[in-house]
């Protein structure tokens, strides 16, 4: 893996996605940032098993790969030097990584990506079934929606899951507001009425 980055706009990026990075994890390489080659530029991935941030940035990629580097070593070499193109390459056989600077080399020992534990991210399926859940009627347009798009059942289930949260924080949130608000019945009924996805979860609401 070879590739050229601005030292700025890599250390931005890896920044952003750091808060995920797990501090003594029972699996070492969650220390480690997951850096990919794409088209135009680099994936970065940092995850817990909990929380998992990815994000991108432009680069020159001269040649693709994948490499888990250690998070704080990297972010404080790239803390150190100024703005400027950076250089890395990556020695496939043990791993070894070499930062190229205005001020000089720097030398990093990663760890194989096959060791970075899969990381799901939303597919298109979980997109549309849970914008259906959310926008037309809760949990039935959920069911409705995934067979027709052939979601997982995991997907379906985060879905509905997402859905019932909202509806009762909804049914219990909405009524406060309103008093609190002094907002006028009717119009209380119809923002609940229009807003909370369930018919059982209007009515008790409108009971609060």
């Amino acid at each position: 893996m070879k590739f050229s980055v601005s030292s700025g706009k890599f250390l931005e990026k890896l920044s952003q996605v750091s808060s995920a990075l797990a501090s003594n994890p029972v699996i070492p390489v969650l220390e480690d940032f997951l850096i990919s080659s794409k088209d135009g530029g680099l994936s970065l991935t940092a995850s817990n098993l909990e929380l998992t941030i990815t994000t991108e940035v432009e680069a020159e990629v001269s040649k693709g790969g994948t490499i888990a580097i250690p998070g704080k070593t990297l972010l404080e070499t790239l803390k150190s030097l100024a703005e400027q193109p950076i250089h890395i390459e990556v020695n496939e056989e043990n791993n070894g990584i070499t930062i190229t600077s205005q001020s000089g080399k720097y030398k990093l020992v990663g760890e194989k990506a096959d060791d970075f534990p899969e990381v799901t991210l939303p597919t298109n399926e979980d997109h549309i079934t849970i914008s259906a859940d959310m926008s037309v009627c809760g949990v039935s347009a959920a069911i409705a929606t995934a067979a027709a798009c052939r979601a997982k059942k995991e997907e379906l289930t985060l879905a509905i899951g997402l859905s019932m949260v909202f509806t009762a924080v909804c049914m219990v949130g909405q009524p406060a507001i309103a008093r609190l608000t002094g907002m006028p019945e009717i119009l209380a009924g119809a923002w609940m009425g229009g807003t909370i996805d369930s018919t059982g979860a209007v009515a008790a609401a409108g009971a609060f």
